[in-house]
C-alpha cells in the first residue's frame, strides 16, 4: 500500500526510507535502520511524498506511552505497548500515542536474520 509521509531531508525517488518521527521519513543508510518502504517520488525536506510500505497499516489503541518508531506488542487488554527486550514484535508504531489513544501501526512482514 502507498501512504503519504513528510520528508525529513532530501529523498530521491526509489530510495529505501526509514521512519524518523510522526509519519516522517529519511533515506535509510544502514542495516540497523528501521526501513519501512520505498519512496515513489523524490522530495525535498518538508515536502510530502508517497511511500510504498513493506507492510499494511492497521489501527489500534495504546496501552502506554509509545513513540513513533517503537516496536509494539499486544497486551491481554487488546491494546499495544512498547516491546520489551526479548519480545517478538510484528508491529511498528508510525506515530506517537499515550494510553487510550488510537494509533496507526505498520504490520512488519519480515523479521531480522
Amino acid at each position: 500500500m502507498t501512504y503519504t509521509f513528510t520528508a525529513d531531508a532530501a529523498i530521491t525517488q526509489g530510495a529505501i526510507v526509514k521512519l524518523t518521527g510522526d509519519f516522517t521519513v529519511d533515506t535509510a543508510t544502514a542495516a540497523t535502520d528501521k526501513a519501512i518502504g520505498v519512496a515513489e517520488i523524490g522530495a525535498n525536506a518538508g515536502d510530502t511524498l508517497s511511500i510504498k510500505l513493506f507492510g499494511d497499516i492497521i489501527r489500534g489503541y495504546a496501552g502506554g506511552t509509545i513513540a513513533a518508531g517503537d516496536n509494539v506488542v499486544p497486551t491481554t487488554a487488546g491494546d499495544v505497548v512498547k516491546a520489551a527486550s526479548g519480545d517478538v514484535s510484528r508491529l511498528l508504531a508510525l506515530e506517537p500515542a499515550s494510553t487510550g489513544d488510537e494509533l496507526r501501526m505498520m504490520v512488519e512482514t519480515t523479521t531480522a536474520a
